[in-house]
């Protein structure tokens, strides 16, 4: 285990409120285990680590996120999608395969919006040319969550090239009575009324 991770779930472990923890549960529809942390208090308790010194080396981020998504605590994949926001700007092209394999692992509504609009979005910025390759690629899967992808970073970026490549002809879907996140986020992407833009 990566020290940092080592330390993140020292100090999150010790929070844990088994009351807040059934309720989020319930919120997300059982689909995954909570320490019962809500995001404001645990990112005052990890503030610390997130300190530039304290972070993880840029070679060592995609070893810790894995990590942290191994994880059953939904918390640990939240505070995973933190650590790369704090990293985005720093982040290689490599890291398209990476978050792919994040956004098709433990896929709901929060982790995969936070991942499109914030990672995937700000790699599409910073690697233009890489990112039309590997987006076309995107296009072709037969996984909506990859449509979903695609489309909240048409939203977020001003490229037009980019723009081009992702044709958002996926439908409005309707949510069904078992709350697919699949179906859901294609909607939530596709019918968001204005540009989402990254800080």
């Amino acid at each position: 285990m990566k020290a940092w991770v080592n330390q993140v779930e020292s100090t999150l472990s010790i929070a844990k409120d088994d009351q807040n923890s059934k309720a989020m549960k319930a919120y997300m529809r059982g689909q995954f285990e909570f320490l019962g942390i809500q995001s404001t208090p645990r990112r005052a308790m990890l503030k610390e680590l997130f300190a530039s010194q304290y972070l993880p080396k840029l070679g060592e981020v995609a070893c810790v996120v894995d990590e942290l998504w191994a994880r059953p605590e939904r918390e640990y994949q939240l505070v995973a999608i933190d650590l790369l926001i704090k990293s985005k700007k720093k982040l290689p092209a490599e890291f398209f395969e990476h978050v792919e394999r994040w956004i098709t692992t433990k896929s709901w509504w929060d982790t995969v919006d936070m991942l499109a609009t914030h990672i995937v979005g700000a790699l599409a910025s910073q690697y233009p040319d890489a990112a039309l390759g590997t987006l076309h690629q995107w296009r072709k899967s037969d996984d909506i969550c990859c449509a979903e992808r695609r489309s909240c970073t048409s939203l977020s970026t001003s490229n037009k090239p980019m723009l081009n490549c992702f044709s958002r002809s996926s439908k409005r879907t309707n949510m069904t009575t078992n709350f697919s996140f699949r179906k859901r986020l294609v909607g939530l992407c596709v019918n968001t009324p204005k540009p989402m833009r990254l800080k």
